[in-house]
C-alpha cells in the first residue's frame, strides 16, 4: 500500500499532470480514499494494437500529519539501521588494523594471511549492502516528501529529481538522480532549508557512505587479497582502513543529523499544536460571540 498525501484544492499529490477538471477527479484526495493504479500502453502494431499493463498499485490518502508520522518511524527505523551499521563498521575496522599490526612476517600468500583477508573482504562487502539499504531508505523517505509537495519551497527541487529520474535507464534503484540533487540543494540552488533539503542532506550522507567510501574499502581489500608482494598487502589494507574509518566518521555524522530530525519534527509538532489552538480558540471566541 503507498500512501498519498490530502492535497490542496486543484492539485493532485505526487502527480505532475495538471489536475483533471472532470466531475470524477472532484471527489480525489480525501482523506481515508483507496485506489487501485494500473498504467496501460499500446503500441502501434497493425491492424491492432498490442496492449501493455503495469502491476496494480494501491493507493490510500492520508492526512499530511499522518503522512508526517510515518516518515519520522522510517527515519527512527533508519536511526536504528545506522547505529548497527556503526557498529559493525568499527569491527571490521579493528579487524583491519589487526592484520596491519600482525602482517610483519607473514607471507602474503600464506594460508593463514589469505583467509584473514577473505574475512575482511567479506566482512566489508556486508558492511556495504547494509549501508546501500539504509541509503535506499533514506532516499525513499526524501522522495516520498518531495512528491507529496509538502514543502512549498522544494518545487525546484522536486523538478530536479523528477527529471532525472525519468532519464534514469538503471534497472532499480539509481543513486546518480540523488547525487546530482543532492549538489543542488546543498549548494543553495533548490530546497531551501526546511524539511526537504534536511532529508536530502541526510539521504547524500548515506549515498557518500555506500557509493564512495565502503565501496574504496571493498576495493582496496580485494587488491589486498591478490597482491603477491608484502608491501603492496600492506599498503592496500592501510588504504582500506583509511576508508573504513571514513566510514565511521560519516556513519556518526549521519547519526547526529537524524537526531537533528526528531529536534526538527519535535518543532514543527509543537507549532502544530500552538496553531491547532489558536484556530480552537478563535472558533470558541466567535461562537460566543454569536451567542451574545
Amino acid at each position: 500500500m503507498r500512501d498519498l498525501v490530502a492535497p490542496s484544492a486543484g492539485a493532485a499529490a505526487g502527480s505532475t499532470e495538471p489536475p483533471d477538471p472532470s466531475p470524477a477527479a472532484a471527489t480525489a484526495g480525501i482523506e481515508g480514499q483507496q485506489f487501485q493504479l494500473v498504467v496501460r500502453a499500446l503500441d502501434a502494431a497493425e491492424p491492432k494494437a498490442h496492449e501493455g499493463r503495469s502491476t496494480p498499485l494501491r493507493v490510500r490518502i492520508v492526512a499530511p500529519e499522518e503522512f508526517l508520522r510515518r516518515i519520522q518511524d522510517r527515519l527512527a527505523r533508519a536511526q536504528s539501521q545506522t547505529a548497527a551499521l556503526l557498529e559493525l563498521q568499527r569491527e571490521k575496522r579493528r579487524l583491519a588494523l589487526e592484520m596491519l599490526t600482525a602482517l610483519t612476517s607473514d607471507a602474503p600468500g600464506s594460508d593463514e594471511t589469505q583467509s584473514e583477508l577473505a574475512l575482511a573482504l567479506t566482512g566489508e562487502r556486508r558492511v556495504q549492502g547494509d549501508a546501500r539499504s539504509l541509503a535506499r531508505e533514506l532516499s525513499g523517505a526524501a522522495e516520498s516528501v518531495l512528491y507529496a509537495r509538502l514543502d512549498e519551497r522544494a518545487g525546484a527541487a522536486l523538478e530536479i529529481l523528477d527529471a532525472a529520474l525519468a532519464q534514469s535507464i538503471t534497472r532499480g534503484f539509481d543513486p546518480e538522480p540523488w547525487r546530482e540533487l543532492a549538489r543542488a540543494t546543498r549548494g543553495g540552488e533548490v530546497a531551501g532549508s526546511g524539511l526537504t533539503a534536511k532529508l536530502i542532506d541526510i539521504a547524500a550522507i548515506a549515498l557518500e557512505i555506500s557509493e564512495d567510501l565502503s565501496a574504496s574499502a571493498v576495493a582496496e581489500l580485494s587488491r589486498a587479497q591478490d597482491a603477491s608482494d608484502l608491501d603492496k598487502v600492506r599498503a592496500h589494507l592501510a588504504a582500506a582502513e583509511k576508508s573504513q574509518a571514513a566510514v565511521v566518521e560519516r556513519l556518526e555524522r549521519l547519526l547526529e543529523r537524524l537526531a537533528e530530525w526528531d529536534n526538527f519534527q519535535s518543532v514543527l509538532g509543537l507549532t502544530r499544536d500552538i496553531l491547532n489552538g489558536q484556530k480552537s480558540l478563535s472558533e470558541r471566541t466567535r461562537q460566543t460571540a454569536k451567542d451574545k
